[in-house]
């Protein structure tokens, strides 16, 4: 029945892709029906990180300001100022992988592991396959003497990069910390 609906289709009556977005947890679609072009609709494509995603849409010139001010604070030495700026990319581009990875660099260190743990969590939400945010958070929970938790993470990691050798390395470290044989 579909394929006698799609080859019956014409002009007007075919509905095409006018946008798509997606998350890592939940995705939109907005179709159209007619011969209007996206463009004459109003559309127009634009990038999310990797993602291309077609709709009404000003670039995030915020969020590069913000990741901009970012750098020149922490090129000053200004960590924690930075991390304001850096925040703020976010906030305003969450697909922004480099604000992401500034935010747990620099929590990490200062020394915050809490906060480093929280925004690894964050990132890995939008970009869910990178072993190195994986790693990462490993390193937070076994700075807040979480060993399970970051045996977890090591291994998740461990999973999506099976040659990370600093993660075999942190694992190994784990282990004999709790007296347990590599």
């Amino acid at each position: 029945q579909l394929l006698r609906l799609v080859q019956g289709a014409k002009g007007d009556q075919v509905e095409h892709l006018t946008a798509f977005h997606h998350t890592a947890d939940c995705g939109l679609v907005l179709t159209a029906s007619g011969k209007q072009s996206n463009e004459e609709l109003g559309y127009s494509e634009f990038f999310f990180g990797e993602h291309v995603v077609e709709g009404p849409y000003t670039p995030p010139v915020e969020a590069r300001d913000a990741f901009q001010r970012g750098l020149r604070a922490l090129s000053v030495g200004d960590a924690n100022g930075s991390l304001v700026h850096f925040e703020h990319a976010i906030a305003e581009n969450p697909y922004r992988h480099r604000a992401h990875a500034c935010v747990v660099a620099i929590t990490d260190y200062l020394a915050r592991p809490r906060e480093t743990a929280i925004a690894t969590r964050a990132a890995l939400h939008y970009f869910p396959e990178n072993g190195d945010l994986l790693f990462m958070q490993a390193v937070a929970f076994y700075k807040m003497d979480d060993p399970e938790a970051a045996g977890r993470s090591l291994q998740a990691c461990l999973e999506k990069q099976p040659e990370c050798e600093r993660a075999r390395a942190l694992r190994i470290r784990i282990a004999l910390a709790q007296g347990r044989p590599k």
